[in-house]
């Protein structure tokens, strides 16, 4: 960071490009950074979560979330995240919570219907699951798992495996 050391921007798209290379351990150090030198920009919280939970760090990334929907409460790509990170520790109720929030954020976000499904199916509520993947795959009919996951909700609830209108 010769050029702007101390242009949070600067940090934080090093953070995302390390991150997405594989450097979470640097990744982390330059969101970290950006967060000093500019405490209020959400992106950095929300990538930073996103990198401590891919580091297994839930508790962290919870918060970093959290602290990225103080600054910016309409972020849905924020409340998706914290869903996953709470259904990862297993609470599935603040997931789901978090996921519909996502969805009254940004309805058309396939991703988010999909991770709603998975909470739901959790949860045990199949024909939420079932109309969340069937949403989804509406939205993006690519979506890596949402078609499997359409077929088992289906099976386990008895219904029709390739009708996902």
């Amino acid at each position: 960071m010769r050029l702007k050391p101390d242009d949070a921007k600067a940090h934080y798209n090093l953070g995302s490009a390390l991150r997405l290379k594989g450097d979470l351990d640097d990744a982390i150090a330059e969101y970290r950074q950006a967060l000093r030198l500019k405490p209020d920009f959400p992106d950095p919280h929300l990538n930073l979560g996103v990198a401590l939970r891919l580091k297994g760090d839930l508790d962290g990334a919870i918060a970093e979330y959290r602290q990225a929907l103080r600054l910016k409460p309409d972020y849905p790509e924020a409340h998706n995240d914290l869903g996953g990170a709470l259904k990862d520790k297993g609470d599935l109720d603040g997931a789901i919570a978090e996921y519909r929030q996502a969805l009254r954020l940004k309805p058309d976000d396939a991703n988010a219907h999909f991770n709603l499904g998975v909470a739901l199916r959790l949860k045990g509520d199949l024909d939420g699951a079932i109309g969340e993947y069937r949403q989804a795959l509406r939205l993006k009919p690519d979506l890596p798992g949402a078609q499997n996951n359409l077929a088992i909700a289906l099976r386990l609830k008895g219904g029709v495996v390739g009708d996902h209108r």
